[in-house]
């Protein structure tokens, strides 16, 4: 994964505990894959519009994970794809751009993270339009873990404020 941000460790830590998984990363055989899956709580959002009307910009969800993983040399190659998608808000019925901010993170099987990286996804809507979205794809490597990463996880999850985060976790538990 390239890094877009400096890490932050602390909130992806706290909320590795409670994951849910979409659609696991499919293989050759099960036993090779890590378990991919959006951390609970942190699969959508809710942007409130600007203006301070109190109206939604947009809503955004992480849906829809798909991959597969295989040997490659001594390594486990994974690749994987999420849907990001977004609903605009009375806000933007003219359409436009909008960047959700999400994260990928890596954790071992004692549960420690090993690498975080942040990313912005993307979304062009056309005016009018009611929903729009964007497949995000990815390619991790398991240096050394040619006989399977099962233990390890991949996790995706909306950058938000840690008290969002945690308000949302609370209320998906």
């Amino acid at each position: 994964m390239k890094a877009r941000a400096p890490l932050v460790l602390l909130l992806a830590a706290g909320a590795l505990a409670g994951c849910t998984s979409t659609r696991s990363a499919a293989a050759p055989a099960a036993s090779l894959c890590p378990r991919v899956a959006i951390i609970n709580g942190l699969g959508s959002l809710e942007q409130p519009a600007a203006d301070g009307s109190g109206e939604p910009a947009y809503r955004a969800a992480l849906e829809n994970i798909d991959g597969s993983c295989r040997p490659d040399g001594n390594d486990l190659a994974v690749d994987i794809a999420v849907d990001v998608t977004v609903q605009p808000g009375p806000a933007l019925r003219n359409g436009g751009r909008i960047e959700v901010p999400y994260f990928v993170a890596v954790s071992a099987p004692n549960g420690d993270v090993l690498d975080r990286q942040d990313y912005v996804a993307k979304i062009d809507l056309a005016p009018g339009a009611r929903r729009g979205g964007v497949t995000e794809t990815f390619s991790q490597r398991f240096v050394g873990q040619k006989q399977g990463a099962a233990g390890y996880q991949v996790l995706f999850g909306f950058t938000l404020p840690q008290d969002e985060a945690l308000r949302q976790r609370r209320q998906n538990s």
